[in-house]
């Protein structure tokens, strides 16, 4: 497998692995490329533990409004699909794909092996007449399809798939046309006779009362059934609602519908209105995290099957091997390892402890594990030190009154704790992770930071400006970076 990409059947294989491991799944809506990019590398810590979307979800709202268009049928569903290769370029999640009302059973089967053949995860097609409108809309008038007539769509397009891994999710509407929750439930069981993987109900109330009352009656479907569906929800208007009480209310895909467009939208009217204002760009930025200049590293300049953050080095992946990363280091020369513990590294440190060929001394502080890899030079060996960026303050004085004067070189293996910003990780790693790179920078340490591709040729840059210099180095190790 190329790394960094997905083949086309590979793609699906994942979505069906996440919906096996019987886990809430959550989806958020991308547009393009850029977006993809962002809900690719979106990540946080909740609770001690690293959070992420499992797939990406495009929409026919967005992909329209992108266009300048009204949600409304106007683009044809292959045309959006084509559109929407560059999210499968550029992401290795499950993508799903908005399929509107599918056309009659011909033009669905159609659909199905187009989106099958790009590499699409999955379908997501509504019970309405054509021509379609928006459901938030409430002056649009909702017609439904009669459910044999859609069930006859369902058939026809599972009878003709490509492989049995593409799903089909059959969106009921009936909520949003006003035919109750009774109605929906009779769709539903047809629908799921007629071999839909999974439902998903639509709600535009902002207490959903009769999505929650349509969620515990579908259990009994559910469990009726030869393959159990699952059921998906698109929380838009009821967003008080956590994820984690419609995962307890037995939602197991939630698809966050619209927010990247809206908060993209928003920015772009307040932007444009700042730099009126002021007659200038200076501030314009206000309030965002202002790294236009860094674009191209995200999008156009960014290399197929490699991901980079904002500097231009790649976002956290378990790509490099643990016992291949410490190998290299001890080929390099590196015998003596240092440090305090930190859960970047994980347990990554097992394959490091376990190295016959490598000490490792544990330490109490970062200063003192410093002392300790600084008398591997003397004799004729290479030290290092292992540490969570939040211990590179304990190594201020420690570098500047004695590595950096009298050229005692170690390198420092650092876990990268607030990697990408705020909203990434716990508050404490805030300013850290920030400052990091700037810090290092400022003492004139040479640094990298850990890419999947090229993390070897670094540690060899890195051990020549070391030994050209006779000066500490610094490797830059984002969260996931490793794995055992």
């Amino acid at each position: 497998m190329r790394r960094g990409r997905l083949l086309p059947g590979e793609r699906q294989l994942v979505f069906r692995a996440l919906l096996a491991e019987r886990r809430p799944l959550r989806f958020i809506e991308v547009h393009d490329g850029l977006s993809a990019l962002v809900a690719e590398d979106a990540c946080a810590t909740v609770d001690g533990s690293r959070v992420e979307f499992d797939g990406l979800w495009v929409g026919s709202f967005a992909d329209s409004a992108t266009r300048g268009l009204p949600d409304a049928s106007i683009l044809g569903v292959e045309a959006r699909a084509a559109r929407a290769r560059d999210v499968l370029r550029v992401s290795r999640k499950p993508v799903l794909f908005d399929g509107d009302t599918g056309g009659v059973p011909s033009q669905f089967a159609h659909l199905v092996a187009e989106l099958e053949s790009l590499g699409f995860a999955d379908v997501v097609v509504e019970d309405k007449l054509e021509p379609k409108r928006n459901s938030l809309s409430k002056q649009a008038g909702h017609q439904l399809e009669d459910p044999r007539r859609f069930a006859a769509k369902i058939r026809e397009a599972k009878r003709t798939s490509l492989t049995g891994d593409f799903a089909i999710i059959a969106r009921l509407e009936s909520l949003i046309a006003g035919a109750g929750v009774d109605d929906a439930l009779h769709r539903a069981q047809v629908y799921v006779d007629a071999g839909a993987d999974g439902v998903l109900i639509h709600s535009r109330e902002e207490v959903p009362v009769d999505l929650f009352e349509f969620a515990q009656a579908f259990e009994k479907i559910a469990a009726g059934a030869s393959t159990r569906p699952f059921l998906a929800c698109v929380p838009t208007t009821y967003n008080q609602v956590s994820d984690a009480e419609l995962f307890a209310r037995g939602v197991s895909v939630i698809i966050h519908g619209n927010q990247l467009l809206r908060a993209a939208y928003s920015a772009m009217q307040e932007t444009s209105r700042l730099i009126l204002e002021h007659d200038r760009s200076l501030g314009s930025g206000r309030g965002l995290r202002n790294r236009g200049r860094n674009l191209p590293a995200r999008g156009a300049g960014r290399c197929p099957g490699r991901r980079c953050d904002s500097a231009g080095s790649r976002a956290a992946d378990a790509l490099i091997e643990a016992t291949a990363f410490w190998g290299k280091l001890k080929s390099s020369g590196f015998t003596l390892f240092t440090g305090v513990p930190d859960s970047t590294f994980g347990l990554s440190y097992t394959a490091l402890a376990d190295d016959p060929e490598i000490k490792f001394v544990p330490a109490v502080r970062e200063d003192v594990a410093l002392g300790i890899a600084s008398a591997a030079p003397m004799c004729g060996e290479r030290g290092a030190v292992v540490l969570q960026n939040s211990g590179l303050g304990n190594l201020i004085n420690a570098l500047t009154s004695f590595n950096l004067i009298y050229r005692v070189p170690a390198l420092l293996v650092v876990g990268w704790r607030g990697y990408q910003g705020a909203d990434k990780d716990a508050p404490e790693h805030h300013v850290m992770g920030l400052k990091s790179r700037a810090l290092l920078d400022l003492l004139d340490i040479p640094s990298r930071v850990l890419d999947p591709e090229e993390w070897q040729r670094q540690v060899d840059e890195l051990v020549t400006e070391m030994d050209a210099e006779q000066r500490p180095a610094a490797l830059l190790v984002p969260p996931g970076s490793l794995q055992p």
